[in-house]
């Protein structure tokens, strides 16, 4: 099935819960989408009720949901039932139905106009649409298409109770995408309870542009079962993950790993309630793996869902079947680097330290986080020093500090044949060698 890809656009913005117990997922929408969507709904109710009414009466089925496909072709491409469309390339026949489904969810006339076919063709009228009415209206529906592995049923987008004899089984649109296709951006509380959006960060133009290079290189290609691979992003802050998600028009969200369900059944409904919501609002999911390593559950997880999945930590879960391409950690450019202290610090200490920060940029390459922390820590005493130089060196204890460094690949220590006591120096080039011993030491650790 197609996914999400990296050049489609989508907005993101702030939500508000309602009361019905959904998330709003972006707080407003465009005049011209809700007129279009209300379009769909009268749309929807005006060949229902042709289509129902012809039963009742026991006519011949006609062709009732033609003007669909002209709807279809002039639809915007982010309205929710062409994404549904495309994203689960759903057949006519399930659009038809998801398209009867919404008008005797939402119309009492439709609602009437269902009874009252079931009634005149032997059925019973109640709850929900039968089965079999449904493929009645609806030409080239077939019982089989309500699989559990197919996407009506898979992702959640029909309600099938209760799920045997199927043919008479009762439907229903699932109350998260009726309400998207009655306009209203809401989520699935499911989905909602264990993840969340990630806003990113406002950055200068030139912050992050490798980064987001390489995450589209990644994401554009296919892994072995037709899917995007799982892209691993070993220590990128979560920051630059979403600033560089959003640079490629995908809305970034975000799970730890210990939030993801250890029961096997739990698991998958999240990772297709997940698919869904994330089809619909052309979103990336970012795995969090910081304060917890990844264990099976991650894997099996991320091989359920249907779309681009992201990995920040130091680990690839062991068992995954999708594939995974890593992205090398991007280091930053000097000016970048400048840039990230000078934000921790704050204006009043960058200022006070100057030319300070250039060099504690340059000698020491800590990401986001660590600098962070590295300024919180030295705040105290840059604030107490007498002067900038004092103030300098302060931040340059604390730095050096923080940074552990790592030997390059193949690259180790070896031992002198000789020691000091071997060796007759002047104290002034001993003393520099010594400095020089303690720094290789130190990196080889």
């Amino acid at each position: 099935m197609p996914t999400p890809s990296a050049d489609t656009t989508a907005t993101a913005g702030s939500g508000h819960q309602d009361a019905s117990g959904y998330q709003d997922a972006s707080g407003y929408r465009d005049a011209s989408a809700r007129a279009h969507e209300r379009d769909l709904a009268a749309l929807a109710e005006s060949m229902s009720l042709s289509v129902l009414g012809g039963l009742a009466h026991g006519e011949p089925p006609t062709d009732g949901f033609a003007p669909l496909r002209q709807w279809l072709e002039r639809a915007d491409p982010a309205s929710p039932l062409r994404r549904m469309a495309e994203g689960f390339d759903l057949s006519p026949a399930e659009l038809q139905l998801v398209v009867l489904l919404l008008a005797a969810s939402t119309s009492e006339p439709v609602a009437r106009a269902a009874a009252d076919a079931a009634t005149a063709n032997g059925g019973v009228a109640g709850g929900g649409l039968p089965v079999w009415l449904a493929c009645r209206a609806v030409g080239g529906l077939r019982p089989a298409m309500l699989a559990a592995g197919l996407p009506l049923v898979r992702f959640g987008m029909v309600e099938v109770e209760p799920p045997s004899p199927r043919v008479e089984a009762r439907l229903a649109l699932a109350a998260p995408v009726l309400d998207r296709l009655l306009g209203q951006p809401v989520r699935d509380p499911l989905v909602s309870s264990r993840m969340g959006p990630v806003t990113a960060p406002a950055a200068a133009p030139v912050d992050g542009g490798d980064l987001s290079v390489a995450m589209a290189r990644s994401l554009a290609s296919r892994g072995p079962l037709g899917l995007p691979p799982l892209v691993w992003l070993p220590d990128a802050a979560l920051d630059d993950v979403a600033r560089g998600l959003a640079a490629l028009g995908l809305t970034p969200w975000r799970i730890a790993a210990c939030d993801i369900p250890e029961d096997a059944e739990s698991r998958d409904r999240l990772a297709a309630g997940w698919s869904r919501e994330a089809m619909l609002d052309t979103a990336a999911l970012v795995i969090d793996t910081a304060d917890c390593p990844p264990g099976g559950p991650v894997a099996s997880f991320a091989d359920r869902v249907l779309g681009h999945v992201l990995l920040t930590g130091h680990q690839v879960p062991d068992g995954l079947t999708r594939g995974f391409h890593v992205v090398p950690p991007q280091q930053d450019s000097p000016a970048a680097a400048v840039r990230r202290w000078a934000d921790a610090l704050g204006p009043e200490r960058a200022a006070r330290l100057g030319r300070g920060v250039h060099r504690i940029a340059a000698q020491f390459r800590l990401d986001a986080k660590g600098i962070a922390t590295a300024a919180a820590r030295a705040a105290a005493a840059v604030d107490a020093a007498p002067d900038p130089t004092s103030a300098a060196a302060a931040l340059w204890h604390v730095a050096a500090r923080s940074f552990t460094p790592s030997p390059l690949p193949g690259v180790s220590l070896v031992e002198p044949a000789y020691d000091w006591d071997d060796i007759v120096l002047p104290p002034a080039t001993e003393a520099a060698l010594r400095r020089v011993e303690s720094h290789v030491r130190h990196a080889a650790q």
